[in-house]
């Protein structure tokens, strides 16, 4: 599968990021030294809030159509830290939300789209994901080294006395170079881009432990085959291989650890490599003084900042043995150094590393303390009786009695497997996670060994000195309540509301699905909060739960770097394993999904939404792209979506028809309906008129922006293809819903730009291999008199789908028709002085009248489907019908002046019409309306105007008469 690519046009075999919306922007990055000072975010959650929560550019993300900004680079984070000024950055506002993603939506969704079908495939999804994942996770180091180098040349201008800031800079925009100094907003992006590439390295570090491919399980068992089994006499590296190889929980504790080293605090280890130590020589020299004066052993002499005793000897036992102490500067130089050889150790360096760092400081009695440095391969100190298990034991014992720094005993600590002592210096929750899991793998290591090499110890001293005795957890539960233990350390509360710790916490206790179900259930709870959303489901808490307050984990949504990468983490691990995430969950999950659709939508990449939209259930992927699609303002350029959703199967019809109920909700929900939509007509005593007349200011024809992206939407249907019966049920029911709801200028724009004559000729080839009017007379007959049996059912069906927007159209045009006539008809009589004939022109626009209002008279809308449907349509009858009909009569009124007597006497026969056709809807419409006085009122004063006329002639009668074509004049002839 071709990834995505800019440069290609549509009809290739995958998306495109069309350049109307945006170049690419320009990434900023970001890192976390220690993941554990990320702050929580405050951005995307304007996304999923309704338009009452939040701004009016971002609250009404869910229910109006978005801006597209271009603008990729990614903006710095505001750091949870009371010394942080984030004034500068407006997270309410969406152009500074579509800043912040930068191109990295860009770049994941190219690598996804790459691996999407081998995700779906059994024999590949797991190499698939391992790749996908590596690329994710490079593309974060490559940001770190990037922005590092870039920090780098900022530093080095400003220490050459550069003023200015350097064009270019991805910082220059934040206010200046200085930003990229240690605390600044450049050194936050560094650490969150750290971060991010440290999590992608745990998601990794996960499938291989969690999911092995059946090479490695296979390539595995030939190792272990071939280390054999193990004995008091086998090697290191054999014995630690059979251990890691053997233990499905060791391998994974194992992988755990060397993640924690390898994502430990760089800058730490700077400054500690930095310090040199030549001893305790302020001791040395009291020590000696002390000599000198010929002062015992046995005296005592008190340090100088203080009341304690000073050591009488420089051995390294002294301080613990005689319970004395050092000198102050002595003192912090000691710890310094323990400090640094913990760190050392905790970073996974080498224990030979570790001792020649030591040694080179002069302080070669610590690195022979080390005592059996581990090699390469192996983890653990192995050397010595029952492969280092006295070893441990003893470094058990000094971590435990023989120290007098809390550093000193946790060095020890590691090294034994001890974890108290490691607990009291441990910072972070890495710090934490790591001391557990390090007592946890050394304790199983010495289970394993003492299965076939055993101490000689005494039993009290083997009870009083075992491993890991005051952490017993084991297995894949074990670490789940582990996590969620230190997870509620009030020392590390603060790190545990960054949106990367969670995601890292969840995924090293196997509670990850957890996380997502909560973090879909909080973009829900914005989403809902004040009105409903369109395309994110709701989901309801437990009364206990919503009384705890808001969810930890809508940090998660509200940071659009961390939901692109649960986003992303969440597509990986469904495909690798369904089965972790329950039933149940499916609303949370693909609400997460969602969300992140709708950070695209707001970034301008509303053409990758189709890849992420095909990964949701069906209906979910259909209201998310129905309202992706209503982004675009040209209809052509929702046919190119329309194309693009094909490439991933997507049901385009299914979304197309629900954007145009997404749309026409909005447009329903905007304004309340009108008692009189129409309201074309006015009171007047001229003798024209029968007491009501057309206003000749006409109506208001402007539509609402909402209302003209309905149909733009809408207008999509005149361009695809065939679809004759969606077409114009979508057609049928939006006018409706527009006529019943009284926005007429929405639907006189509707008919008029999709004409129903236009559709027709267009649509129907694909059913009778011609371009037909379906309801034109003409056009019927030579289907049925030339065509097949087959289409001539077919045409019957078309007519039958198509009647009920024709009729619509049909009223729209008597409306049209009527107010033209007005026009023309005051432009007649505001002549000076009057034609001695009557125009051309207004005797078309008498005949373009009749030939509108005829069909209306005949009935319209009877062909209901359901009892809604009716409901709907007699809706319309009553709001329009009415007024189309007193207009209609006061027209032929006027054209009884202007035109001939002739109009008058149409006029008469239409109350015939209505009070004889009871099928026509036309009587029931008036009654409705509560307008029946009316009629008849405007019928009576016709009636008087017929008679005013007076008497002109039999003749001229007579010739009436022929024109009239067979119509009885009944009490309304006229002799002369």
């Amino acid at each position: 599968m071709a990834p995505i690519n800019k440069s290609t046009r549509l009809g290739v075999s995958k998306p495109v990021t069309r350049k109307r919306h945006a170049s690419r922007s320009q990434p900023l990055s970001s890192d976390s030294e220690s993941d554990s000072d990320l702050p929580p975010q405050s951005t995307t959650s304007s996304l999923f809030r309704p338009k009452s929560t939040t701004s009016q550019a971002a609250s009404t993300f869910f229910t109006h159509p978005q801006p597209t900004f271009t603008n990729g680079a990614r903006a710095p984070d505001n750091e949870v830290d009371e010394n942080d000024d984030d004034s500068d950055l407006d997270v309410s506002d969406l152009a500074t939300i579509a800043t912040r993603v930068g191109h990295e939506v860009d770049v994941f969704a190219e690598a996804l789209d790459q691996y999407k079908d081998a995700l779906a495939s059994e024999e590949q999804k797991r190499d698939a994901a391992l790749r996908l994942v590596t690329s994710w996770k490079d593309h974060a180091v490559d940001q770190v080294k990037r922005l590092r180098k870039q920090g780098q040349a900022v530093r080095a201008r400003e220490t050459f006395g550069g003023t200015g800031q350097g064009q270019g800079s991805v910082f220059s925009f934040r206010g200046g170079e200085g930003e990229m100094q240690k605390g600044g907003k450049g050194d936050k992006e560094v650490r969150r881009w750290q971060a991010e590439a440290d999590t992608w390295d745990l998601v990794r570090v996960v499938l291989k432990a969690r999911y092995p491919s059946q090479t490695e399980v296979e390539e595995r068992r030939e190792r272990l085959v071939s280390v054999g089994k193990v004995h008091k006499y086998s090697g290191q590296e054999d014995v630690w291989q059979a251990f890691v190889l053997g233990d499905e929980v060791a391998r994974e504790r194992h992988l755990v650890l060397k993640w924690l080293e390898q994502a430990a605090d760089a800058e730490e280890e700077a400054k500690d490599k930095d310090m040199w130590v030549n001893g305790w020589m302020e001791t040395r020299e009291r020590i000696k003084g002390a000599k000198r004066m010929r002062l015992g052993d046995d005296a005592e002499v008190e340090v100088r900042s203080g009341k304690e005793i000073l050591v009488s000897n420089l051995d390294p036992d002294a301080p613990s043995r005689q319970k004395r102490a050092l000198e102050k500067g002595d003192l912090v130089k000691d710890k310094e150094m323990w400090k640094a050889c913990f760190y050392m150790l905790r970073k996974g360096k080498p224990w030979d590393e570790v001792s020649e760092w030591i040694a080179q400081r002069n302080q070669g009695w610590r690195a022979a303390s080390l005592g059996v440095a581990a090699s390469k391969d192996v983890s653990v100190g192995s050397s010595g009786p029952a492969s280092g298990a006295l070893w441990r034991r003893t470094c058990l014992i000094a971590a435990r009695t023989g120290t007098t720094d809390d550093f000193e005993a946790a060095v020890y600590g590691l090294l034994g497997g001890d974890l108290d002592s490691v607990k009291k210096v441990c910072r972070s929750w890495n710090d934490h996670i790591f001391a557990h899991y390090n007592s946890l793998l050394m304790a199983q290591f010495d289970s394993f060994i003492l299965q076939f090499n055993v101490l000689q110890l005494p039993s009290e001293f083997a009870r009083k000195h075992g491993l890991c005795g005051s952490n017993p957890a084991t297995g894949p539960q074990g670490a789940r309540e582990l996590v969620a233990s230190l997870n509620k350390l009030p020392a590390l509360a603060k790190e545990m509301r960054t949106p990367f710790k969670l995601l890292q916490s969840s995924l090293v206790g196997n509670t990850f699905s957890d996380l997502c179900r909560n973090v879909g259930t909080a973009i829900a709870e914005a989403a809902w909060k004040d009105e409903p959303s369109a395309v994110i489901k709701p989901v309801h808490r437990s009364t206990t739960e919503f009384k705890q307050g808001g969810l930890a984990e809508g940090v998660i949504s509200d940071d659009p770097d961390a939901l692109r990468v649960i986003t992303h983490t969440l597509i990986v691990m469904r495909a690798l394993d369904q089965s972790h995430f329950t039933d149940s969950s499916h609303d949370e999950l693909d609400n997460v999904v969602a969300g992140y659709i709708q950070l695209l939508r707001v970034a301008g990449k509303r053409d990758m939404t189709p890849l992420y939209a095909s990964l949701m259930a069906q209906d979910r992927c259909v209201a998310s792209l129905a309202q992706v699609i209503t982004d675009d303002e040209d209809a052509r350029d929702r046919m190119d979506f329309i194309r693009l959703m094909k490439v991933y199967d997507i049901d385009a019809i299914a979304v197309i028809n629900g954007q145009y109920i997404y749309q026409l909700d909005i447009v329903l929900a905007s304004s309340p309906a009108p008692a009189r939509p129409l309201d074309i007509l006015e009171n007047t005593s001229e003798d024209l008129y029968p007491g009501k007349r057309i206003k000749l200011s006409g109506i208001d024809t402007e539509i609402t922006p909402d209302e003209e992206g309905l149909i733009t939407g809408l207008s999509v249907f005149y361009l695809i293809e065939g679809h004759w019966t969606v077409t114009f049920s979508a057609l049928s029911s939006a006018c409706a819903k527009l006529l019943s709801k009284g926005h007429f200028p929405a639907a006189v724009t509707l008919t008029t730009q999709l004409q129903f004559e236009q559709l027709s000729l267009s649509k129907s080839p694909s059913l009778l291999a011609r371009a037909v009017n379906v309801m034109n007379p003409d056009h019927a007959a030579l289907v049925f008199n030339g065509a097949t049996p087959d289409h001539a059912r077919k045409l019957q069906i078309m007519q039958r789908e198509a009647q009920s927007y024709y009729d619509m159209t049909l009223l729209v045009r008597a409306v049209q028709s009527l107010l033209t006539w007005r026009k023309v008809e005051h432009e007649f009589a505001s002549r000076v002085p009057r034609p001695a004939s009557t125009p051309a022109k207004v005797r078309k626009a008498i005949e373009e009248v009749q030939g509108a209002v005829e069909p209306i008279l005949h009935g319209v809308l009877g062909g209901a489907r359901d009892e809604e449907e009716a409901q709907t349509f007699r809706k319309i009858l009553e709001l329009y019908v009415p007024d189309i009909i007193v207009g209609y009569i006061s027209a032929l009124c006027t054209a009884g002046h202007m035109v001939s007597r002739e109009e008058l006497l149409v006029a008469m026969e239409v109350a015939t019409v209505v009070a004889g056709e009871e099928g026509n809807g036309i009587a029931r419409a008036f009654r409705d309306a509560g307008r029946m006085g009316e009629l008849v009122r405007v019928f009576a004063e016709a009636s008087k105007i017929l008679l005013k006329l007076g008497e002109v002639g039999k003749k001229r009668t007579e010739r009436r008469r022929g024109k009239a074509a067979g119509r009885d004049l009944g009490i309304w002839e006229i002799y002369g």
